[in-house]
């Protein structure tokens, strides 16, 4: 199991491709890249994590607001650990790339925004990476070729 170090100071959302639903057997979680998780017992604390992972509060803020509320901050930081390993969570690096390191223009940011966010939806893969490898992808040139031959065969008449 990869063990994230847990950045206190950026804010942290929800992976774009989350998907949580309830069902019989308890809070099914899922996102790409990674395989569907079912927990069982008491999510309350889980489901508080997730929602206060709007894209603006950092884990600190969130392990203190959850603490004031009653809540162990030592569980609290163990689901926010959880939840960035298994890439259910991450910082929101994405908007400060658009204000200058990777080079794209503002019209490829809007143009292939949802692409960008997919590549950063993966495991392993952070914000930067994303837009990475849509600078790659816009640089690329490719040649396609094609060859047709018609046969034709002499109509016979009778």
């Amino acid at each position: 199991m990869n063990v994230s170090i847990l950045d206190f100071t950026s804010e942290v959302t929800t992976n774009d491709s989350l998907y949580v639903t309830v069902t019989a057997e308890g809070l099914v979680v899922a996102v790409n890249g990674k395989d569907m998780i079912t927990l069982s017992g008491d999510y309350q604390n889980f489901l508080e994590c997730l929602e206060l992972a709007d894209g603006s509060k950092s884990c600190q803020s969130i392990i203190s607001e959850l603490s004031q509320n009653g809540r162990n901050p030592a569980d609290i930081h163990e689901i926010l650990t959880f939840c960035m390993d298994e890439n259910i969570i991450k910082t929101t690096g994405y908007s400060d790339l658009r204000r200058g390191q990777v080079s794209l223009d503002e019209y490829s940011y809007t143009k292939w925004d949802r692409q960008i966010r997919n590549f950063a939806s993966l495991p392993e893969i952070d914000d930067q990476q994303a837009v990475t490898y849509q600078k790659n992808l816009e640089e690329a040139h490719i040649a396609i070729l094609g060859v047709a031959v018609l046969l034709t065969s002499p109509s016979s008449s009778q």
